[in-house]
């Protein structure tokens, strides 16, 4: 199952120089494990399993595109694509689930490619041409945030149709990161 493709990550800043052994390390590595994981956070266990059941898998005319799976159900479809919908005197926008978690993916990868563990315990890579980028300054938080945001956003649609659409709705809460 996987809602994201490679094609996802391939904007010039995340995948674009990774060969085909690297692209499918970057598949099984960060998307797999990552994806499920914000999704049952976002959800719940049973939830998730309800969504993840409803996945169709969708195979592009083009055969140079890769296969990817959306929902089916209404439901679901609902707080997977993007939407704006207002609420209570405010408005609830989400850039969808894929936009989501390419973010929270994004932000773990740079995230752990500050440092790395070795046989020697931690390092970190030596910077010979540049100079280290100050975390703050760094668009790493506004990437988190912006996921944060959508994940949020699609919690609180769902907590407004729970007792009929979702019911087992069992999501967990997301703070926003800061540096500080």
């Amino acid at each position: 199952m996987s809602l994201l493709t490679l094609a996802n990550f391939q904007d010039g800043q995340n995948t674009t120089n990774l060969n085909d052994y690297e692209l499918v390390k970057f598949r099984a590595n960060w998307i797999t494990p990552f994806e499920k994981h914000y999704l049952v956070q976002l959800l719940g266990a049973s939830l998730y399993d309800l969504f993840i059941a409803d996945i169709a898998l969708i195979n592009p005319v083009n055969p140079e595109l890769e296969s990817y799976e959306i929902p089916t159900n209404l439901i679901y479809t609902a707080i997977y694509q993007p939407f704006h919908v207002d609420s209570n005197g405010a408005i609830l926008e989400s850039r969808g689930m894929v936009e989501m978690l390419r973010d929270f993916i994004t932000w773990e990868r740079i995230r752990s490619a500050r440092s790395s563990n070795g046989t020697g315990g931690p390092s970190s890579p030596k910077l010979e041409n540049s100079k280290l980028t100050h975390w703050p300054s760094s668009k790493i938080y506004e990437t988190h945030n912006n996921a944060v945001e959508d994940f949020c956003a699609i919690q609180e649609l769902i907590l407004k149709t729970k007792t009929t659409d979702y019911p087992t709705y069992n999501g967990q809460k997301m703070e926003r990161a800061s540096w500080v």
